[in-house]
């Protein structure tokens, strides 16, 4: 019995440890990354070939991390990682990393990690851009495959990792950037002197923000009885936000059919301007919370685009109408029966005589197809209950005329026929 129970508990064992197999690091980053908000990107730089350019890991919507594991950034060769922070002053943690060809991943450990501002400065990057290297666009993406990450309180948690890129270009200058403004230095080497240029600009504001949201289809139903439940299948919408800048840019981004019963939508805009980098989050909802479906009346649905940091800044707002009815109940009168009839009283003039008899044999006389009697008619004419109408029929009507008042009393044939004697 003892070895029986130890089989059976390896056996489940066996089994937990196949399932758990199958949920890697990188499915729970995906499930949890769909309820992140917390946005880490890379800026963008434009260097010149033989430059070292500094990438800054920006956040928006910080939230504090005890420690993160396994992520690393791959950059588009030639150009390759050469070293990065060795601390992440937000998080309050030091920050280890391995270089292998143009892959630099890192592990970030802390304690007491806080938060920081949008735009904050994470940590950097610094990337070897050799000589010679051809102009163009490299991008930097992010290796998260097996990223895993903890709050404080030792929850599971996953940014949004957003890529970004060097630009190479043989006229660039080399950069540095400060949090306020951005630096430009040039250097020309000669064999007599070196000459080193500074120019300095100013970062850009931000003047507004704007988005338009578009209704494309309405859903499959818009009517509903009172009770029934609400259900927005097949409605489709549109977005698209704009930011303006004092500098006169105006990026700008779009999301196309929207499906009405999807969650968590939005629209992100990235810009970035001498070494700064701004991420923006327009929030997009389907607001029903004016709906009683309890109740009959026409209530607007409305479809916004509000700011990430505030819901109750509306940008933009669209809205159609949800109609409920109160339940209908459909009562249906009888119809008089027309197949009422008296036995033998073919004309339906309240007595049998012979001039339903005369009916009788001209209706039996003239072709199936010129025949008139309706179904009333053949019935009362029916006499003996055969399913047609003849000869035989119309002479009991004779008989039952020529007998009624002599040696029948009645005035009911159907009695009549019943007990007559043949």
């Amino acid at each position: 019995m003892k070895k029986n129970i130890q089989r059976l508990t390896a056996l489940m064992l066996s089994i937990m440890a196949m399932m758990l197999s199958l949920v890697t690091p990188a499915t729970i980053a995906a499930e949890l990354r769909k309820t992140s908000k917390m946005t880490w990107y890379v800026s963008a730089a434009t260097v010149a070939p033989g430059s070292t350019a500094k990438i800054d890991i920006v956040v928006y919507n910080c939230v504090a991390l005890k420690s993160v594991k396994k992520l690393g950034l791959k950059v588009d060769g030639p150009i390759v990682p050469s070293d990065m922070s060795a601390t992440c002053p937000t998080y309050n943690a030091s920050i280890t990393h391995k270089i292998s060809g143009n892959t630099i991943m890192f592990d970030m450990v802390g304690s007491n990690p806080s938060t920081a501002a949008n735009k904050s400065v994470l940590f950097s990057v610094y990337f070897n851009v050799p000589a010679g290297c051809p102009d163009g666009k490299y991008n930097i993406t992010w290796q998260s495959g097996d990223m895993m990450a903890s709050t404080t309180t030792g929850a599971a948690y996953f940014p949004l990792l957003k890529n970004g890129y060097i630009n190479v270009s043989g006229s660039a200058v080399k950069q540095t950037t400060t949090s306020k403004a951005a630096t430009t230095t040039t250097t020309t080497k000669t064999t007599t002197m070196t000459t080193t240029v500074t120019t300095t600009e100013t970062l850009p504001n931000v003047v507004s923000k704007a988005a338009e949201i578009k209704i494309n289809n309405l859903p499959e139903k818009v009517t509903y009885e009172v009770g029934e439940p609400l259900d927005l299948k097949g409605g489709t919408y549109s977005a698209e936000a704009k930011v303006l800048y004092s500098n006169g840019a105006q990026p700008s981004n779009k999301k196309d059919n929207v499906s009405m019963t999807a969650k968590d939508q939005y629209v992100y805009i990235d810009y970035n301007y001498a070494m700064a980098h701004w991420g923006h989050i327009f929030n997009l909802a389907v607001d029903t919370s004016a709906v009683n479906m309890n109740k009959a009346g026409t209530y607007p649905v409305y479809v916004k685009a509000v700011d990430n940091d505030d819901d109750k800044l509306v940008y933009d707002s669209k809205s159609f109408n949800i109609n409920v009815n109160e339940t209908t109940t459909t009562t249906t009168k009888p119809v008089p029966s027309t197949d009422k009839y008296v036995l033998g009283d073919v004309n339906g003039d309240g007595s049998v005589d012979g001039t339903d008899a005369a009916m009788v044999l001209r209706e039996y006389a003239v072709l199936p197809e010129d025949r008139t009697f309706t179904e009333a008619q053949i019935k009362a004419g029916d006499i003996n209950n055969d399913g047609s109408i003849d000869a035989s029929d119309a002479g009991d009507i004779l008989r039952y005329f020529a007998e009624k008042g002599a040696n029948y009393e009645g005035d009911d044939m159907a009695e009549w026929y019943k007990n007559l004697k043949f």
